[in-house]
Parts: C-alpha cells; structure tokens; sequence
C-alpha cells in the first residue's frame, strides 16, 4: 500500500533567461517541475496568453522517476517566428497543493530579416548596393555596411509622388 503526500511543484528544470532568433526560425523554450500530485505546466507570454496551433505548441510528458514523486516535462514551440512572439515567456508549474513560477522568465527577442547586394522590396523598388537592409514594419531602413554607393530605383507609380 503506497500512502502518497501532497507536495508543491518544484521547478527542476527552468528555460533559459534569453533566446535571440530571427524572424522566420523556431524558437523552442522547456521547463520542467515536480509534485504530487503531477504538476501542469502553463505558459504565459507578457503575462498574456501564448498564441494558439498550429504555429504555437505546447507538449507535455509526465513521469515518475521514483515512487510518489511525479515529473512533468514541457516544451513550448514556436515556428515560423514573428516580431509579435517577442516578450517575456513565463513557465507555471501547478498543482491542487500550490503553484510555483519558474525563475527566471525567459526573453525572446526577434531579429527582423536581413537582405544585402540585390534586394527587391515589394517588387516596385530594386537596389543594388554593398550594404545591409533591415525591414520595418514603418518602412524600410538602410543601414550601410560597406561602401556608400548604392543605387536607387522605382517605377513611377501613377498618382504618387516620390517618395513612395
């Protein structure tokens, strides 16, 4: 007969503190915890909800490693990242005895993509430069990486004026 106690989850495993990818990649965050009875894990994003699937997952596995002390591992997936994912993830292990927050959240930052020699934005503008291009969602940005001379050029567009 096996006489088990209840027991606030602890968390054994926490995510990282920060993870940087670009726009595009997938970012992978796990957390881990203990308790009896077995933890769940919820994810939170700027203290908000984390988006839904198919482009957002969450799995979790449990266990038991000994007797009496549950393990619950999840795993939060985000692919094809965009520049609205960045924030601070947060990790709650929960349980009928208590909840506990992982430490530290962990801060996802989203690099936007890069273009450089021949870049075609929204097929209307080419340029042809030695230089790095960063895409807002404002507009478009140069910074330049090498030398100063790049050349411009758009079709006219009818009923607008440069700049477009």
């Amino acid at each position: 007969m096996w006489v088990f106690f209840l027991a606030l989850p602890t968390v054994t495993r926490p995510p990282p503190g920060e993870l940087t990818v670009h726009e595009g990649e997938t970012v992978t965050i796990e957390c881990e915890a203990i308790g009896v009875p077995p933890p769940l894990i919820v994810w939170r994003l700027n203290w908000g909800h984390i988006g839904a699937p198919p482009r957002i997952t969450v799995t979790i596995e449990r266990s038991t490693d000994r007797p009496g002390v549950f393990t619950t591992h999840s795993v939060l997936t985000i692919t094809q990242s965009r520049k609205e994912d960045e924030g601070a993830y947060t990790c709650e292990a929960l349980n009928t005895k208590g909840s506990i927050f992982a430490v530290p959240d962990t801060i996802v930052h989203i690099l936007r993509k890069q273009f450089t020699d021949l870049c075609e934005i929204y097929s209307l503008i080419s340029i042809r430069c030695k230089c790095t291009v960063h895409i807002h969602n404002s507009g478009v940005a140069l910074v330049i990486a090498g030398p100063t001379d790049c050349n411009f050029s758009a079709p006219k567009i009818r009923g607008m004026m440069p700049p477009y």
